[in-house]
């Protein structure tokens, strides 16, 4: 099923409207008809509607990029694409670090370590563990930064990377 069938049937019965007439922005009167609706699309449709959603974004804004990265990380996440994942989850660690809000640079940083490694994008996997290293340490978590440290030396060490 694709997805103008399945918001036409969803509108026929009520369960969305449109936000208004000339725009096919849609408007679920519950949360729930939401994520079943979402469930209905098989993955590969998912993926290529975040793929799509997200390369909108990045023509759209291309000059505000750092008030998106949030957004293209997690669209380009959804749709399965790790490098252009890497390169936003980490530009959104970024942004939350200059603002101190640790939860989340560790969250983005988190994210982006497990890209490069599905990607194989070794390249940037110590910088990463570094970032997300100085963010535990900034916020007092001093286990969790030598055991994160402790992660960035194993793979090193298991990929011959003396860096």
């Amino acid at each position: 099923m694709d997805l103008d069938t399945l918001l036409d049937q969803l509108e026929s019965n009520g369960l969305v409207r449109r936000a208004d007439d000339l725009d096919t922005t849609y408007i679920f009167k519950h949360a729930l008809t939401q994520e079943r609706a979402y469930q209905a699309l098989l993955v590969k449709t998912r993926r290529e509607l975040h793929a799509r959603v997200a390369h909108a974004f990045e023509e759209l804004y291309s000059d505000q990029g750092d008030e998106y990265a949030a957004l293209l990380a997690e669209h380009y996440g959804q749709a399965g694409d790790d490098d252009k994942t890497v390169v936003y989850a980490t530009r959104a660690g970024d942004v939350a670090a200059r603002v101190y809000a640790q939860d989340e640079a560790i969250e983005y940083y988190s994210r982006a370590i497990q890209a490069a490694l599905r990607s194989s994008n070794y390249a940037v996997l110590s910088d990463l563990y570094l970032k997300r290293g100085r963010v535990f340490e900034l916020s007092a978590r001093n286990r969790q930064a030598l055991d994160n440290y402790e992660q960035m030396e194993a793979y090193a060490r298991a990929h011959g990377d003396p860096r």
